[in-house]
């Protein structure tokens, strides 16, 4: 079967054990409640491990052996004999274990039950293994689904019909993991003969690639599952069963990357990707899916909880979102992994996993008592991503590619190599600076611009910028500061392998910035890290400077670009006399003052506050004070009508270094400024504009006396704008010139 076909018939089959999936959890959540979901959790994942500890050789060394030796017969034997010999200690064991160790809550029938069902699980996973050595892709998708459709059905019966609690979940669980070995067995058909003895030399070839195949796989389990032990100690069983449900989501993100690397080791077994081209060209694609599904879980995961969940789970998006960019990390080596497993299972797939999981253990036992759910995500994501690194670095090696090959094609069979070039500017806000030098240097303005909490808003631009970085791959990069933004950016560059241009354009609250507590130490490591692949530094006036110097040694001033507003006509309806206070409601914004001011000036001139009323602010959508009306937002042209037609524009700012951009846009349009009296304001404006402090009665004194010499203003304002014009033009020219190097 080729890959495309195999692949297809693996993604419909996993379409629908995602929708089966996610339904059995929603059936299992609202009939056993957060406790009864964290005890299903410590039994799967109990189950799961010790099928993976005695098993999972036996698994990996079906399918190799069947896929290079083709001798089913006796693979299916050797299955069975040491099925019914681990089943037989299984169920012994059980008739004592009640009382005992994590399952401690679980009745003798409880434990026979967890006996049978890990007994079954082996032998029938190392059945579908033989299957999947042969290449039977579509018999090998269909068991899943019979499995997953079969189990959520008894659970539908026994939690919602019978009402029989955690043991009719694992009574289904038995079901249908019957039913789906039966089924494995009549499929391999002509292999299943019984056996009195095992077939020795087979099962040494098979124990020799499967041990170690076994051995990566349950290191890999305990990647991801180790840490569920530690949130049930340090958390309880309650908050178990809420972080289970992120653990069922990531797993689902991981399905697309499993099921691709199901369907390249037969491959790889089979000699058809020698030129490492097919096992790059997946990676790739399971990267870009990756990426999306993580932005999709970022978007949709909280409504989908809520809608879906009982409340008692919601706190499970939290750790969710954690664990994204890990994940993402992951799936993009599994697949480079599964190409190294089909190669022999080298070292290093499993001392590389064993390094991640005493990683994530280690980190879990610190981040979960100190930030509960959202430390056993931020653990995983870790423990994930040092994985990820530790094997992509060692297949770069092994294979002699480079960074460009990996992500953007070049090795043989992977299509033709992206050119690497061009020019960007990327940017996380909304900032007319941003555009009018990005238009001035003729590169390519990126933005992306989030309006989500921060988790959100962060996850999803860094992946957005990820994305920008991989597609375009440029030798150029500008930026309007933002920390993740900067490290994604230097990461990138040394990276690359080819030389790349960092200039970073630096704003007073985001370049002075800083974190305490106990992520302080590390947010100084990256932001010094990432400000030393910076080849030249941008801010807006020379108070900035210095905060500047003491991260990069490659300064460069320069002031804001007069934008170009083009011709505007004053808004129709606005008859009487008004200012506009341009405002984003930050908090080096003297609103209340100016809200006093407001009230200063009824009878004189009225105020009129721009910008998007944030939540905390809701208030000011019914207009509750005299003599100011807010706006909220307005487009781009509206705004510009707004200012155009006004007495006097506000740009005020508790900020010493602060150029506030309003008064750029007021002089663009000729309209006298009224601003906050600093050094660095004084030093812009000169004699163009009216100078207040941040108290009502300056400010409404300010207004007033920028009514009355407005033609004055205008004058001094428009020598001033020559002078400064002047200053801008010299230091696009120099920013231009660090850019070419």
């Amino acid at each position: 079967m080729s890959s495309l076909t195999g692949l297809s018939s693996n993604l419909l089959s996993s379409g629908l054990v995602l929708v089966l999936s996610f339904a059995n959890q929603i059936v299992i959540a609202r009939g056993l409640g957060p406790e009864g979901r964290g005890h299903l959790g410590l039994v799967a994942t109990s189950v799961m491990f010790g099928g993976l500890f005695l098993g999972e050789w036996l698994n990996r060394g079906n399918t190799y052996a069947a896929g290079v030796e083709g001798r089913t017969g006796g693979l299916v034997g050797n299955t069975l004999l040491f099925g019914g010999l681990v089943g037989a200690a299984a169920l012994g064991a059980a008739g004592v274990a009640p009382g005992l160790g994590p399952l401690a809550f679980l009745d003798r029938a409880g434990y026979l039950l967890a006996a049978g069902i890990f007994a079954a699980t082996l032998v029938q996973r190392a059945g579908q293994a033989i299957i999947l050595g042969e290449d039977r892709m579509g018999t090998y998708a269909s068991l899943p689904v019979l499995f997953v459709g079969t189990y959520l059905a008894g659970t539908a019966l026994a939690l919602h019909l019978w009402r029989t609690g955690l043991t009719g979940v694992l009574t289904a669980w038995m079901l249908a993991i019957g039913l789906s070995l039966a089924v494995t067995l009549v499929g391999i058909g002509g292999g299943l003969r019984p056996r009195a003895r095992p077939d020795w030399p087979l099962l040494g070839r098979t124990a020799a690639v499967g041990g170690r195949g076994g051995a990566s796989a349950t290191l890999v389990f305990l990647l991801s599952r180790s840490d569920v032990y530690l949130v049930g100690y340090f958390l309880g069983d309650a908050q178990l069963g809420v972080y289970m449900i992120a653990v069922v989501l990531a797993g689902m993100i991981l399905r697309l990357p499993n099921v691709a690397g199901v369907v390249l080791l037969p491959k790889v077994l089979g000699g058809k990707d020698t030129g490492h081209g097919l096992s790059l060209r997946v990676a790739r694609d399971v990267l870009l899916f990756s990426l999306v599904a993580a932005g999709a879980a970022v978007v949709m995961g909280r409504p989908a909880i809520g809608w879906l969940l009982p409340a008692e789970f919601a706190g499970a998006y939290e750790p969710l979102v954690w664990m994204l960019p890990g994940l993402v990390a992951c799936g993009f080596a599994s697949i480079l992994n599964t190409k190294l497993a089909g190669q022999g299972y080298p070292p290093i797939v499993i001392w590389a996993p064993a390094v991640a999981v005493v990683a994530k253990v280690a980190l879990s036992a610190a981040l979960i008592p100190a930030m509960g759910l959202e430390g056993a995500g931020l653990a995983t994501t870790v423990a994930y991503s040092l994985w990820a690194a530790i094997v992509t670095c060692h297949y770069r090696r092994a294979v002699g590619a480079d960074w460009s090959d990996l992500l953007a094609g070049g090795m043989a069979g992977a299509g033709p190599r992206v050119t690497a070039g061009g020019r960007v500017w990327l940017t996380w806000h909304h900032a007319r600076r941003s555009r009018s030098l990005a238009s001035r240097l003729g590169v390519v303005l990126c933005e992306c611009f989030i309006d989500r909490g921060p988790v959100v808003r962060h996850g999803l631009s860094s992946l957005w910028t990820l994305w920008v970085l991989l597609r375009r791959r440029p030798r150029a990069i500008c930026l309007q500061y933002s920390f993740l933004l900067l490290v994604l950016a230097a990461a990138y560059k040394r990276a690359a392998r080819w030389p790349v241009r960092l200039v970073c354009d630096c704003h007073t609250k985001a370049l002075r910035r800083s974190v305490t507590g106990r992520w302080g130490g590390l947010f100084w490591v990256l932001k010094r890290w990432s400000f030393r692949a910076v080849d030249l530094g941008v801010v807006a006036n020379e108070g900035l400077r210095p905060a500047l110097a003491a991260l990069t040694p490659h300064c460069l001033v320069l002031a804001d670009p007069f934008p170009d507003l083009g011709p505007v006509c004053p808004p129709v309806g606005e008859e009487d006399a008004y200012c506009v206070f341009v405002c984003s409601y930050a908090a080096d914004e003297p609103l209340e003052e100016v809200i006093a001011a407001a009230r200063l000036l009824a009878g004189d001139l009225q105020v009129v506050c721009t910008g998007r009323i944030p939540a905390h602010r809701a208030d000011l959508r019914s207009q509750p004070h005299a003599n100011i009306r807010f706006t909220d937002f307005v487009s781009d042209d509206e705004f510009a009508r707004l200012l155009a037609g006004a007495a006097c524009a506000l740009a005020l700012t508790t900020e010493e270094d602060c150029l506030m951009s309003a008064g750029y846009e007021a002089v663009a349009l000729g309209v006298p400024p009224v601003v906050t009296d600093t050094a660095a304001l004084r030093a812009f404006f000169e004699t163009g504009a009216v100078f207040v402090q941040n108290s009502a009665a300056s400010v409404a004194a300010g207004v007033r006396e920028a009514a009355k010499r407005r033609d004055h203003l205008l004058a001094e304002m428009a020598r001033v704008r020559v002078r400064r014009q002047a200053e801008m033009d010299s230091g696009v020219a120099a920013l231009r010139e660090g850019l070419d190097r």
